[in-house]
């Protein structure tokens, strides 16, 4: 390929007009010197290729990198990586020992306050420098090939988180523990179970709360708080309706003992629904209407029965 001194010095010559003439001889006038289209359209587009591999091509070069380059990505598994010098005798990540047992009421399946229990357990890992592997902000982990000794802490302070949640709940609670998903997402398990109890639950401790009286046995305070506690728990378990509402009110209208066999098969319905599929106070009342259909045909065969008798 022609250099582009070379190419751009004989279009520059093409282009020109001149005169030739023969060495050693006077000068003279001659025709103008001419070169065929075809010719300079190649000489041209040489040019115009040289140029662009010029720009666009990088010129290799045998010198050493500048200190301002950029370096290259670290090694992936650490083997370039040098280990901090601190982390054997002053790791960042300490080991701990849960030293302080769990003095609060534990968590149980069927019965349960969770917003007191939390402030309990909040209190339990506090007291063992456990806050921050269970709730945020997090304890950061260290890199494995950087800070070994301190990611070893890491892990085992992890594994002491979870048995410090196993501990702080009672065995009914113990299937939502899992030392695999780690701490955080145990806990996350047993406040959505707690939380999303359903609605039969909130209407049973709801209707305990409208069924706790004060009583000169007890001071009025403490019975005071004991309600306002079962109110907040039926709410924490999730948003009370005005249907919902209803439905409480009419399950506590059927306390008398002749209504159980009701009270049970509205319990049981409402056991199995959810917020998608609600069991609603309309349904209650048409089951109320069924118990009165049969109430009444009993009602007139006993008194179909007692005009028949002599």
């Amino acid at each position: 390929m022609f250099g582009t001194g070379i190419v751009n010095s004989q279009l520059a010559n093409i282009s020109r007009v001149g005169m030739r003439r023969a060495p050693n001889t006077p000068f003279v006038s001659a025709r103008p010197f001419t070169i065929p289209l075809v010719a300079y359209t190649r000489l041209r587009d040489t040019r115009n290729a040289h140029n662009s591999l010029c720009l666009h091509t990088p010129i290799a070069t045998d010198m050493p990198p500048k200190a301002t380059d950029p370096k290259d990505a670290p090694d992936p598994e650490g083997k370039t990586t040098k280990v901090l010098s601190t982390d054997a005798t002053h790791p960042s990540v300490t080991l701990l020992r849960a030293s302080i047992p769990f003095s609060g009421a534990k968590l149980h399946r069927d019965n349960h306050d969770w917003k007191k229990w939390e402030r309990n357990f909040r209190t339990f890992t506090t007291l063992n420098h456990l806050t921050h592997y269970v709730f945020p902000p997090y304890t950061y982990l260290p890199l494995p090939h950087v800070e070994p000794r301190a990611f070893s802490n890491y892990t085992e302070n992890l594994t002491m988180a979870v048995a410090a949640l196993q501990s702080a709940v009672d065995d009914s609670l113990h299937d939502l523990i899992d030392y695999e998903k780690g701490v955080r997402r145990s806990y996350d398990a047993l406040r959505e179970h707690c939380q999303s109890a359903g609605p039969i639950r909130q209407v049973a401790i709801i209707r305990q709360a409208l069924s706790t009286y004060c009583s000169p046995c007890e001071p009025l305070v403490t019975t005071a708080n004991n309600i306002c506690m079962l109110i907040d728990t039926a709410f924490d378990m999730g948003a009370i309706t005005r249907d919902l509402f209803k439905c409480i009110a009419l399950l506590n209208s059927l306390s008398d003992k002749s209504y159980e066999t009701i009270q049970s098969t509205i319990s049981r319905a409402l056991s199995d629904s959810t917020s998608e599929s609600p069991y609603t106070a309309a349904q209650i009342i048409r089951v109320l209407q069924n118990e009165q259909t049969l109430l009444t045909a009993k009602e007139q065969m006993r008194f179909g029965r007692s005009l028949t008798q002599p």
